[in-house]
């Protein structure tokens, strides 16, 4: 549509970036393996209410949305909206987004310190939550196939629907631990859950309907606890990222691809996929930016060497190569061939 259009004229200034990588087989290589990328960053210079930005979502409509530590964005490729009045809140401090979900028919989800908010048709609507005269307190959302949400937080996991709360799904029946930090359904209906049970945020898949859960370990034995994460590709194949490999099972194949030496020994925050099937992997350590085109894992650099930010908070993939990357301090990047 049109906002896509202003969106991509809108990025069409870049930066080159330089990209560098290991072959992805069984020993791990230094490969003079190089790619270019263009780069742009917006921060409060360029109207951002402010350079934190915790979460990333894009609107069937075309337009991006940001959620700030002051308050939830709107760009159209050109400039920015901010929203602060509109979530129930006069002081932008208090406005401290914590997800974005955007569903196919248009809703933007929003998740802040105060509550539940929808955005649809240019208005913001609160969702109070309450269970038997309790607030019910959220720490994430996810999307669920039948166009509802997935609601994680400290009693557990449970579904929201057109204002209703599902049953309630925690350790009782069959969780590691009760507080839910991380949701995500597979195409069965399963999800995927990261647990905060402190020290550790170990993953694991569970099935609401039979109550079925199974551990990470199940998947790949290897996996620890803390530094993990899981995303099921377009396929319906499972990456795992570890911190010394990229793990792929598809049915009972199962594929280890080493770590460039980037991100080897640390953590891995988030794998997304893009149209042309390329894998996106943030991490945590100096050089948190690699590409996974099937063969190769290239990690972004800027030209000349660094990297374009060391606190990534949250990725959003649109279109067929562009990256945009949400930053602890640095605005919002985006990433473009």
């Amino acid at each position: 549509g049109l906002i896509r259009l202003i969106l991509a004229l809108g990025l069409a200034s870049f930066v080159g970036l330089a990209v560098q990588g290991s072959e992805a087989t069984s020993a791990p290589r230094e490969a003079a393996v190089a790619d270019s990328y263009r780069f742009r960053n917006w921060t409060t210079e360029q109207g951002l209410p402010q350079n934190t930005v915790t979460c990333l979502a894009q609107t069937p409509d075309g337009y991006l949305w940001m959620g700030t530590r002051y308050g939830l964005v709107r760009y159209d490729g050109a400039q920015f909206k901010v929203f602060l009045s509109e979530l129930g809140e006069a002081q932008s401090a208090a406005v401290d987004c914590r997800a974005l979900v955007a569903d196919a028919e248009g809703t933007l989800w929003i998740l802040t310190r105060d509550g539940l908010f929808s955005y649809v048709e240019g208005r913001i609507r609160p969702w109070p939550l309450e269970e038997n005269g309790r607030e019910v307190r959220l720490d994430t959302i996810a999307f669920r196939a039948s166009g509802s949400l997935w609601l994680g937080g400290p009693d557990g996991l449970r579904w929201f629907e057109k204002g209703d709360l599902g049953p309630v799904f925690n350790r009782a029946h069959g969780l590691f631990a009760d507080r839910v930090h991380e949701a995500r359904e597979d195409r069965e209906g399963r999800v995927w859950v990261q647990l905060e049970d402190a020290p550790r945020r170990p993953w694991q898949r569970v099935d609401p309907r039979s109550g079925e859960g199974r551990s990470l370990r199940d998947f790949v034995p290897k996996a620890g606890d803390e530094w993990e994460t899981v995303f099921e590709d377009r396929q319906g194949r499972l990456w795992f990222g570890l911190p010394e490999a990229l793990v792929c099972i598809d049915g009972e194949k199962k594929t280890w691809y080493p770590a460039t030496h980037a991100w080897k020994g640390v953590g891995v925050r988030s794998i997304s996929e893009d149209r042309s099937g390329n894998l996106w992997i943030v991490s945590d350590g100096p050089n948190p930016i690699h590409r996974f085109d099937g063969q190769k894992v290239l990690s972004v650099t800027r030209p000349g060497g660094g990297a374009v930010d060391t606190d990534i908070r949250t990725p959003l993939v649109t279109g067929s190569s562009r990256l945009w990357l949400g930053s602890g301090g640095r605005g919002v990047h985006c990433l473009q061939r």
